[in-house]
Formats: C-alpha cells, sequence, structure tokens
C-alpha cells in the first residue's frame, strides 16, 4: 500500500467513524432507558475511546513519515553510490562539462534541459554544470543555468513532512472539537458533525494531487479538483 493510500484510508476512517459516532450519541441521548447521568456517562466512555482511536491514527502516521524519511536517506546514499562507480554515467558528465561552455545561442531550454535531466539530486554534479556555464560572459549562455536539474531531495521530505504536520494538526483538531461540542448543557447532543469541517475534503483533495509516497505535490491537479466547501 502506498503512503498516498494509507493517508487517504486514516483520514477517511476517521471521517466514517466520527459520522457513526455522531448517530450512536444522537440515539443514547434520545432513549429513554437512561437517565441523564446514565447518557452523559455512556456517550462520555464513546468519547474517549474515538480520541484514543484519532490518537492511534496520529501515531500511525508519524511512524510512517518517519520511516520513509529514514528510507529516503537510505536510497540517497545508494543511489549517490551507484552514480560515483557508474563509469558511463561519469563520462556523460565529463562530457557535458566540456560542451557547455562551448554552446552557442540557439539551443532551446526544453532541449537541454532534458539532456541534463539526468543529473537530477546529484548534487555534486549540478555544481559542477553550474561552475561550467558560469565560466561563459555570454549573458544568453548564463541564461542556461535555470535548464539544470535540481536537487529535489530536501524539498520532498519537507513536502512529506508538511502533510504529516497537516494530518495530526487536523486529527488534533477533530478530536479537540469532539470533546468540547459533544454535549450542550448536560448533554443532549453533537453540536454540529465533526466530519463535515471543510478541511477534511481540502485535505483529501490536496492528497489525491500528491504522488504515491507524498513527496510531490501538483499544484495544477488540486486546482483542476477542488470542489467547493460549506460548513
Amino acid at each position: 500500500m502506498s503512503i498516498k493510500t494509507e493517508f487517504r484510508a486514516y483520514l477517511e476512517g476517521a471521517e466514517k467513524e466520527t459520522i457513526s459516532l455522531r448517530e450512536t450519541i444522537k440515539n443514547v441521548c434520545t432513549d429513554p432507558a437512561y437517565t441523564t447521568e446514565g447518557k452523559k456517562e455512556k456517550c462520555n466512555a464513546m468519547l474517549e475511546k474515538h480520541k484514543r482511536y484519532l490518537d492511534e491514527l496520529k501515531r500511525h502516521i508519524i511512524i510512517t513519515v518517519q520511516e520513509k524519511l529514514s528510507a529516503m536517506d537510505q536510497e540517497t546514499e545508494k543511489d549517490l553510490a551507484k552514480r560515483n562507480s557508474d563509469l558511463k554515467y561519469q563520462n556523460l558528465l565529463v562530457s557535458n562539462l566540456k560542451i557547455l561552455p562551448l554552446i552557442k545561442g540557439g539551443v532551446s531550454h526544453e532541449e537541454l534541459k532534458k539532456r541534463l535531466s539526468v543529473f537530477q539530486d546529484d548534487p555534486f554534479a549540478i555544481s559542477a554544470l553550474k561552475a561550467a556555464i558560469s565560466e561563459s560572459k555570454d549573458i544568453e549562455k548564463m541564461c542556461y543555468i535555470s535548464c539544470l536539474p535540481e536537487d529535489t531531495r530536501e524539498t520532498k521530505k519537507e513536502q512529506l513532512k508538511k502533510l504529516e504536520s497537516t494530518l495530526c494538526e487536523l486529527l488534533d483538531e477533530m478530536s479537540l472539537r469532539i470533546n468540547s461540542s459533544a454535549f450542550e448543557e448536560c448533554g443532549t447532543v453533537i453540536e454540529r458533525d465533526i466530519s463535515k469541517i471543510p478541511i477534511i475534503s481540502s485535505t483529501l483533495d490536496y492528497i489525491s494531487a500528491c504522488n504515491a509516497d507524498c513527496t510531490v505535490y501538483d499544484l495544477d491537479r488540486h486546482m483542476n479538483t477542488q470542489k467547493e466547501y460549506m460548513i
């Protein structure tokens, strides 16, 4: 199961369980078999159980992200070691380092980006390529620096950590609202359906716009699929 699928399942599960909780509490509060104190005791027990459920989801999210970040660091080390020992790759880098300072005007940015994309996430190669282009005093050729691939490793990690923070804050907010607005006066009804707050639906859309491991977010995709939500 991908992290994306896992996160969606957690959030959708929290939403479903909260809707079920709301209906169960309403049934208890309207059941004449319970005294007022009995209703309050029963509902508080269900609320506490639901809070533990949300806390467990949050724990799983944190563990999932920590494991993924650790795996990304290991993958980076293996990838860089593989590139350093790959003679074909190293020869390709040397070839480009020699050619770049000699490029004449007319080479499209698209062509150059495609040619250099193989060096993405290799900080040493990117730095060397930038130095090679910078040797030129030609302003037009200097613009080719924008064609260099990026080192996206830290950006991807920050993206994943940002989503972790968003999901954990959302679960905390759900837990807080459930406990603070579960009863009116001595315990009659939940004030509102907590699962319908706009941020839950928009967060699901945000996750949908991410790649499988939630390290890349596609703003255009999100904007194209985003819906309007009402409280």
